[in-house]
């Protein structure tokens, strides 16, 4: 379980990382801040008090995949509830971690489509555009903001695109 954790958690935050740096120049964001934002990405996720409930959700996440039933010891569930919460709310990719969802700037919005976009690298499933499209009432964007999120989809999708 620690080991898969640490594993899936590397290559996520990894490719966060490659998301970020390919989006250099957007809004006119620089390489550097990119970077820098990339290798902190989820970094909360590997010490307390997130670690212990992140590695029994990923190992959830993971037999889930694989078909295998599992259900959490007793008092885990609740760890992971607490972990998920301190995560929202201490990383600036997250709209939780904002007094207003609309407060994010053009960085902060950035690495949570990179953050969406990878996740959807790691399930196959192409863009983020579906998994937003679903989800993004639940955080209360004005209308700008949105835009801005879509318009930040549409350019990390044709970057990808064009490095094929």
């Amino acid at each position: 379980m620690i080991n898969y954790f640490n594993i899936r958690t590397a290559e996520h935050i990894n490719r966060v990382k490659n998301n970020m740096i390919l989006m250099e120049g957007y809004k006119n964001l620089e390489l550097q801040s990119l970077e820098k934002r990339g290798e902190i990405h989820d970094q909360s996720k590997l010490v307390e008090p997130e670690r212990s409930g992140y590695i029994w959700l990923t190992w959830w996440h993971y037999c889930k995949k694989q078909g295998v039933h599992f259900n959490h010891p007793e008092g885990a569930q609740e760890l992971v509830e607490l972990s998920v919460d301190h995560h929202l709310k201490s990383n600036l990719h997250h709209p939780e971690c904002h007094l207003k969802s609309n407060d994010m700037s053009w960085l902060d919005i950035v690495e949570m489509v990179c953050d969406w976009t990878a996740m959807s690298q790691e399930y196959n499933q192409g863009s983020c555009l579906s998994y937003v499209q679903q989800n993004i009432q639940k955080w209360n964007f004005n209308e700008q903001k949105v835009q801005d999120i879509f318009d930040t989809i549409s350019e990390i999708d044709k970057r990808l695109q064009k490095k094929i």
